[in-house]
């Protein structure tokens, strides 16, 4: 039995994928972008909701924000893999070797056991490692320069909404994808790559490269300025008063489905069918 694809529905918005939404709207099916469905105050729309309306697997550690109050702008590099993923400790001692010497701030997220285990070498007075961080909170704030992530797409949208520069080092499904995407089409970061030589491990010569290259490397005006780009055209897809285009999209689409009622039913809509 063949099956029909009226809309799609997606978590992007017009200005990062517009190529994607114009051609499957045009050749396979009609796509909605109702995005970026983040917390509203990354998108300067109110106070930050996440304490009160988010739900989080672990406790939340506030103590990282004053930590982050007291550094200089841009100058922070932050550590999440999300919920799901985790890293094995001989990476995790690459990325702890490649953050102390590159000499950056950090706020590394390391979940249960793992924490115990790091938190105990790393840190030092250079970073703060905690079991869990209030992700929106930190995104926005000021010291912070670069995301170190696993490239989940809403980690991803959160950071393009934020306006915050990526190195992205995926694990599975999407997230090889989405640091394609982030380097080599919205141009807000880079991607770690893999040694070659068959290991699994990426090395701290290359992770030191990839967060380089974002804090303070010859593509990184270049980079933070795309991010700083997104970050505004992020706030537009959603402006208030229905002018942003994942609104209007979202109108649209209410539209057609009021049509459709209106044809298929009679008259309607004030007494007047819509044909």
């Amino acid at each position: 039995m063949e099956k029909h694809v009226s809309w799609v529905f997606a978590n992007s918005f017009h200005a990062l994928e517009a190529d994607v939404i114009i051609n499957s709207s045009k050749d396979l099916f009609p796509v909605v972008p109702v995005g970026p469905l983040v917390d509203p105050s990354l998108l300067g729309k109110g106070e930050e909701e996440e304490a009160d309306g988010a739900v989080n697997l672990w406790e939340v550690d506030h103590s990282c924000m004053e930590w982050l109050d007291e550094q200089a702008a841009g100058s922070v590099v932050y550590v999440s893999f999300g919920s799901l993923a985790t890293l094995s400790a001989d990476q995790s001692a690459s990325l702890e070797m490649a953050l102390k010497e590159g000499r950056w701030p950090f706020v590394w997220v390391v979940k249960g056991a793992e924490a115990g285990e790091l938190s105990s070498s790393s840190g030092g007075g250079q970073g703060i490692v905690v079991a869990w961080a209030p992700q929106t909170k930190v995104l926005a704030h000021r010291a912070v320069g670069c995301f170190v992530t696993h490239g989940g797409w809403n980690s991803t949208l959160e950071a393009v909404a934020a306006g915050v520069p990526m190195v992205v080092y995926p694990q599975w499904s999407d997230q090889p994808t989405n640091a394609k995407l982030v380097e080599d089409v919205f141009g807000v970061g880079v991607r770690v790559r893999a040694n070659g030589d068959g290991r699994m491990i990426i090395g701290s010569e290359e992770m030191g490269r990839a967060i380089r290259e974002v804090m303070d490397g010859p593509k990184s005006e270049q980079i933070k300025g795309n991010a700083r780009r997104l970050k505004i055209a992020a706030g537009e897809a959603v402006a208030a008063g229905g002018e942003g285009t994942s609104e209007v999209s979202v109108r649209k689409f209410v539209d057609e489905i009021v049509g459709r009622s209106c044809s298929s039913s009679g008259p309607c809509c004030g007494g007047e069918g819509i044909s």
